[in-house]
């Protein structure tokens, strides 16, 4: 009996997991969906236009013609070659949007759908991950896994549909941090997995991702490796090596590559246009960043 109440309980608490992930998700496309998707374009006049074809583009590339090469020689930038490198990709995108497409959805419809089912399923893998550290009551983890994806830090800027790649932050976190804890390598090929799919969404999650891993590493890992004495240390230490370098040649081949190639070929690029989002130690006082166009001195 026991067995069977825990078990309910368990099947209770995903659905509802589920219920809220989908709830939240919907509030943010509720304007979208309530209307005709194919009528309005989420966002200002840059960006949205840029990375809806962008989707469209991925979607021709390889759920059309099946090809690779074909994906990063993107139209984008004519008479350029191979420019999809020039901004986000999107190709962790393609794993929903390009199904979509073939079942026959309209492209804006797809790529709304696709955002939105992109977050249900991080808020729910980081949901099971808050369970699993066993740290929290359920409802603690349902307001953490909420915040964390859903708060108006994170959603306020998503009309930039690149940064919904963002939402693999929370569950990369968590699972690095089981991993530091346990030490155990299904963690850290779940965690490595979150940072190539959430790099390949946007570039620039590549280097945050990074810079919050190795501090999260730097203040949990080394505490695990002397529990485990040194010769099970060095063991592991080598193991993991091997597995963090095969998924930096996959992440390598798959996206930075293609960027780094964009960035030989083309002209410096001057700090003019983010200069405006920059910040100094005077921006912790002022709640804004000092070198912004809306800064008033």
């Amino acid at each position: 009996m026991p067995y069977f109440q825990a078990k309910n309980r368990g099947l209770l608490q995903s659905a509802l997991v589920l219920g809220l992930g989908i709830l939240s998700a919907f509030l943010i496309f509720r304007r979208l969906f309530l209307v005709n998707p194919e009528a309005t374009l989420w966002g200002d006049d840059f960006d949205p236009k840029l990375l809806r074809w962008t989707a469209e583009w991925g979607y021709y590339a390889l759920g059309q013609h099946f090809s690779w090469s074909l994906f990063w020689d993107a139209q984008s930038f004519y008479p350029h070659t191979n420019t999809l490198a020039y901004s986000d990709c999107l190709l962790t995108l393609q794993f929903v949007y390009t199904p979509l497409r073939w079942l026959g959805f309209m492209p804006l419809t797809a790529l709304y759908l696709s955002l939105a089912i992109f977050c249900v399923l991080t808020f729910y893998l980081s949901v099971a991950l808050l369970k699993k550290l066993d740290l929290f009551k359920f409802e603690e983890t349902l307001i953490i896994a909420f915040a964390a994806h859903f708060s108006l830090s994170m959603i306020n800027f998503l009309p930039h549909y690149q940064l919904f790649g963002f939402q693999f932050a929370p569950p990369f976190l968590i699972s690095l941090y089981i991993f530091c804890r346990s030490l155990k390598l299904r963690w850290l090929i779940l965690s490595l997995s979150l940072f190539v799919l959430g790099s390949s969404f946007a570039i620039y999650l590549a280097p945050t991702l990074f810079c919050l891993g190795l501090l999260v590493g730097l203040l949990v890992i080394p505490k695990a490796l002397i529990l485990c004495g040194l010769r099970q240390a060095l063991k592991l230490l080598s193991v993991f090596g091997l597995v963090s370098a095969i998924f930096a040649g996959i992440f390598y081949v798959l996206v930075l590559r293609h960027y780094t190639a964009m960035v030989k070929q083309t002209a410096v690029q001057t700090f003019e246009e983010s200069a405006i989002y920059s910040a100094s130690p005077q921006s912790l006082f002022v709640g804004r960043t000092i070198n912004s166009k809306w800064y008033k001195s």
